[in-house]
């Protein structure tokens, strides 16, 4: 009982029942095991997973008391810039943006993107990716000119520090279309969405 390797073994398979359709028993094992450690960051992901499977099955407003509550507890042991916090809070922006609560999610994955630009540098890809959901968010809100700027700023950096054909510069050059099309730029999206399938 609370064994990490155990507990890693029983979240792993969790994920693989959620993936085949069974998030009954997932839920079930993710449960127990939360229940049996007394870890933070142990606690702090497999709460993580319990959300993303609430979510899953629509039920959005338990995902975000999950998510709300494993971070208070960490909130008492990890630090606010620790990695694991961070990830848990950007997660908590996606639930609220699906519940439509855009406001509070953009205002939580602003700081998480901040908090991570000081904990660990621009070029990071915890920064980038945390850039990225914060320009999808702005692009929900409806302030497509303010996401267009940022994916500009993120296909520049991602291009420099990854180069021009890996997977995250491209989907960030993806979005970066998408808002073109978006602010009504048909012609300048049609040529670069033409020039990503090239």
């Amino acid at each position: 009982r609370g064994d990490p390797e155990l507990i890693a073994a029983q979240s792993n398979l969790a994920i693989c029942l959620r993936d085949a359709g069974s998030s009954v028993e997932a839920m079930t094992l993710l449960t127990e095991a939360s229940r049996s450690t007394t870890d933070v960051r142990a606690r702090l992901k497999l709460d993580q997973i319990i959300a993303v499977i609430l979510a899953d099955t629509g039920r959005l407003e338990e995902a975000s008391v999950v998510l709300s509550n494993c971070l208070a507890q960490a909130s008492r042991t990890l630090d606010d810039g620790h990695s694991d916090v961070l990830t848990a809070q950007a997660n908590l922006a996606m639930v609220y943006a699906q519940l439509g609560q855009l406001d509070k999610a953009v205002s939580i994955q602003s700081d998480v993107m901040d908090r991570f630009e000081i904990s660990y540098g621009p070029d990071h890809p915890s920064t980038l990716s945390a850039r990225s959901n914060y320009a999808l968010l702005l692009n929900e809100m409806g302030t497509s000119d303010a996401a267009l700027d940022l994916l500009n700023d993120l296909v520049a950096a991602r291009t420099r520090i990854l180069g021009s054909d890996h997977p995250d510069t491209l989907q960030s050059r993806l979005l970066c279309a998408k808002s073109t099309r978006d602010i009504g730029n048909s012609s300048l999206a049609l040529a670069m969405y033409s020039d990503l399938i090239s």
